[in-house]
């Protein structure tokens, strides 16, 4: 379960950075990917590890794409 939770959350993200949005690209993949891995922490059981790998594979794609993560976000 967790695998697909990842899948579709790195997916979302993937997607709304490929698109033509400007400043607003942060703000779309807190509105499409985010809820999906927030709705998810009331079903399945996270480590703070897997949370943190995450959190750094999101950042890396966004460094990836010429995006800069946004400041003092995870």
């Amino acid at each position: 379960m967790k695998d697909k939770l990842v899948k579709e959350y790195y997916r979302r993200v993937r997607q709304t950075l490929k698109t033509e949005l400007r400043e607003n690209k942060i703000r779309a993949v807190n509105t499409l990917a985010v809820p999906l891995q927030v709705y998810s922490f009331g079903i399945v059981s996270w480590l703070r590890k897997e949370i943190e790998i995450i959190r750094s594979k999101r950042r890396e794609s966004f460094r990836m794409l010429r995006n800069p993560p946004p400041e003092g976000r995870g």
